[in-house]
């Protein structure tokens, strides 16, 4: 994996860290697996806007994860929720990062 993807998946890491604000049970939270492939999603879509030029003066990212996370079957509370969920649970969340790095490395 290059050094763009490890950035990015440090700064993905910190920004679920930053919206994570409240605590809540397992109800509506995204299976692992699912999270791993919507992260690795999320970070190629980063990646393809931090590349094309002038993408990311006019990128919502909002806009951009959303038919992400839709094409999964979820919506960005649904997101929101994961991710405070699976913050308490360090282990598991490495575990899904790490996947996600596998799936990035393909």
């Amino acid at each position: 994996m290059g050094y763009p993807f490890r950035y990015i998946v440090i700064a993905l890491a910190s920004l679920v860290t930053l919206l994570s604000v409240s605590s809540c049970g397992k109800k509506g939270v995204i299976d692992e697996d699912d999270m791993s492939l919507i992260y690795a999603e999320m970070l190629v879509t980063d990646q393809w806007i931090n590349n094309t030029p002038g993408m990311r003066m006019i990128a919502d990212t909002s806009l951009v994860y959303e038919p992400i996370l839709k094409k999964y079957g979820y919506d960005s509370e649904d997101y929101r929720r994961s991710v405070e969920y699976y913050l308490k649970d360090p282990d598991t969340y490495a575990d899904i990062m790490k996947e996600t790095v596998r799936i990035l490395d393909g």
